[in-house]
């Protein structure tokens, strides 16, 4: 279940983000091994630790409103 919990920390970040006015992006390394491995390689992680996923801060260039998406259509209720 570590990855469903590193999941929801993630998106907690990207929420604080938004919360401060900064931009965020998440970028999904795990499940896979080879991307993993190579990212370990490329920021030096030591061989204890696993990279999950990187999510690059910063300040954005420009602020573009929230697209709404939702459409009733694709829920249903049982």
């Amino acid at each position: 279940m570590v990855l469903i919990d590193m999941a929801i920390c993630s998106e907690n970040i990207l929420l604080e983000a938004e919360a401060l006015n900064l931009g965020a992006v998440m970028i999904g390394i795990a499940p896979f091994n080879d991307r993993m491995k190579d990212v370990a390689k490329i920021i030096n992680l030591p061989e204890n630790l696993e990279p999950f996923m990187l999510i690059p801060v910063g300040y954005p260039v420009n602020k573009h409103p929230q697209e709404d998406r939702y459409e009733p259509s694709k829920i249903h209720e049982i």
